[in-house]
Parts: structure tokens; sequence; C-alpha cells
């Protein structure tokens, strides 16, 4: 009764960590590979299950499930597309963890939407995420957009540069 006055009822808390810890147990125990690969050669049923959770309204199992299907051996471009749905969810990490699967997926035809998170998205880390992925997957596109930023953060360090120069004068 101690812990529940100092830090109120933990119940959901503790069901919230199970539920995770269990999605994680169902992808791990139904994976088929012996390697040390980093990839897992996971069953259609776990791949099934995790693709469900994507839509889950717990930010926190959508983000384990896209992580967990980033380490997926037999991406599909379903797959790919239900995981570069989430660079529009409303949770930073589930933006995040996307960006880190569609970078794992080198997937070109997410560069677009990739550039738009990078360019657009309020969170500093969610922008590093989609560079990062970006730098990853390489392709013309990536690489371009990519220099566009470079080319205008130069500009603009000129410029503050100059500002600063005239205000000491």
């Amino acid at each position: 009764s101690g812990i529940n006055a100092e830090y109120g009822d933990l119940t959901p808390i503790v069901i919230a960590s199970c539920t995770r810890l269990c999605i994680i147990c169902v992808v791990i125990n139904s994976c088929g590979s012996t390697s040390n690969s980093l990839y897992l050669d996971m069953s259609s049923k776990s791949v099934e299950e995790l693709c469900a959770l994507l839509n889950d309204s717990d930010p926190n199992n959508r983000t384990l499930a896209c992580l967990s299907l980033s380490n997926c051996n037999d991406v599909t471009p379903q797959i790919v597309e239900k995981v570069r749905v989430l660079l529009t969810d409303g949770d930073r990490l589930v933006r995040e963890s996307a960006c880190v699967a569609l970078a794992k997926f080198k997937s070109p035809e997410s560069v677009p939407m990739l550039l738009n998170t990078w360019r657009n998205d309020t969170i500093s880390d969610v922008r590093s995420a989609a560079m990062q992925a970006l730098q990853l997957i390489g392709t013309p596109e990536a690489q371009r957009g990519i220099e566009m930023v470079r080319m205008l953060k130069d500009e603009i360090n000129k410029i503050s540069a100059a500002v600063k120069e005239s205000q000491e004068c």
C-alpha cells in the first residue's frame, strides 16, 4: 500500500509493459532462423500479427511492431506500404520507427515521403531518422534532396555570419 500511496496504481503500466513484452516474445519465438543475422525469418502468421499491430491504438505497440517488422527477412511491398503510412502517424516514436524500418528496407519508393518527413516534421529526432534513412537508401532522388538542404543550410549560415559581423561593428 505504501507504493500505491506514493506512485499511484501501477497496474496499467504493468499491463502495457507485459503486452509489449508478449509482442516481442511472439516475434522471437516464431522465428525459424538460428543464424546470427540481424534479420529474422518470421512465420507469415507472425508477420500478419505484427502488421495488424501497426494499426493498434497504443503507439508503443505500433512502434514495437514497426521495429520488429524492420528485422524481417521477407519484406513485401505491402509491408513497406503499411510502414510508410506510419510516417504521418500522430506519435513521434511511431514516425521515427517508420524511418528506421524504411531505412532497413532500403525502400526507394519511400524517398518522396521520407524527404517530406525530413523537411517538415516538427520533431528533430524524426527529421534526423528520416535523413539517415535517405542517406542509407542513397537513390539519386534522395541525394538531390539531401544536397538541396545542405546548400540552403550553407546559405543560411553565411547570412547568419554576415548579421553577426554587422552587429559587431
